[in-house]
């Protein structure tokens, strides 16, 4: 992913209920994928301006905790979302 940014595909979004927790639905694959919330933070941030390193950053700013600790779950959710072609990549 290195410096690419990151940009979503089109899908439905719902967010369920207070708990940062949401659904995206890609209409084109017929699939539903249920986020979290620290995935779906890292689906909003994949808008086209954030590199997967900025992510990571950002993450561990929000939560308050080490790049080191954030990298690699933010790293599967990154990989689950580019296979399941919800995510690109993206040339700066």
């Amino acid at each position: 992913m290195g410096g690419r940014l990151l940009a979503r595909r089109p899908a439905v979004e719902q967010r369920l209920g207070d708990e940062g927790d949401g659904v995206l639905i890609d209409v084109a694959a017929k699939s539903a994928y249920v986020l979290n919330r620290t995935a779906w933070t890292i689906w909003e941030l994949c808008d086209r301006q954030h590199n997967a390193d900025e992510i990571i950053d950002e993450l561990a700013r929000r939560w308050g905790i080490d790049t080191a600790e954030a990298a690699p779950g933010c790293l599967r959710v990154l990989a689950f979302l580019e296979a399941a072609e919800l995510v690109v990549g993206i040339e700066c």
